[in-house]
């Protein structure tokens, strides 16, 4: 298989590299993700994650670095922590003075990170991934009384593939 390289974060001592001599050493921390190429451009498979190409050219590069999430298992500290979800668990909602904050079902929260119900986490940040929805990034609060994922507009970091990709699940 063909691999293209889609983007790469660079995290320098402090921000996620080793510590001890390691850090006085001033060791970088390069996170990068890979897309595995059959027969298709590079444009085609962004294309259908989301609408790369309505962005500004200046923030094209800031927004595919959203891929090279830094998000750790809080449990076992293992790199990347992901889920994958039905979109099913997710909605849009009108901006009310959000300011890039959307909210999550206290359960819902428990859930995914595989707490108890008397857990006292009541925000996590998020990067999600959605071919039908767009590319969204901020903090998730904890809301009572909702029954999903509530995302507002300033949280929208891409928007929408015009051409999904059929096969992805969200993440």
């Amino acid at each position: 298989k063909k691999y293209t390289l889609i983007a790469v974060k660079v995290e320098r001592s402090g921000e996620g590299a080793p510590r001890g001599k390691f850090m006085e050493l001033g060791f970088v921390t390069y996170r990068a993700h890979y897309v595995a190429m059959k027969k298709k451009q590079i444009e085609t498979i962004l294309s259908s994650l989301a609408d790369f190409a309505a962005e500004p050219t200046c923030k094209v590069a800031s927004r595919l670095e959203l891929f090279c999430s830094t998000a750790t298992n809080h449990k076992t500290k293992k790199w990347p922590y992901t889920f994958h979800f039905k979109n099913s668990y997710f909605e849009e909602v009108q901006e009310n003075s959000h300011c890039g904050c959307g909210f999550i079902p206290h359960k819902l929260l428990n859930k995914w990170l595989g707490l108890g119900d008397k857990s006292t986490i009541v925000a996590i940040q998020i990067r999600f991934f959605s071919p039908e929805l767009g590319i969204f990034k901020g903090m998730l609060m904890v809301k009572p009384g909702i029954k999903r994922v509530q995302l507002p507009e300033s949280m929208k970091k891409v928007k929408r593939s015009l051409h999904p990709l059929k096969e992805f699940k969200g993440i």
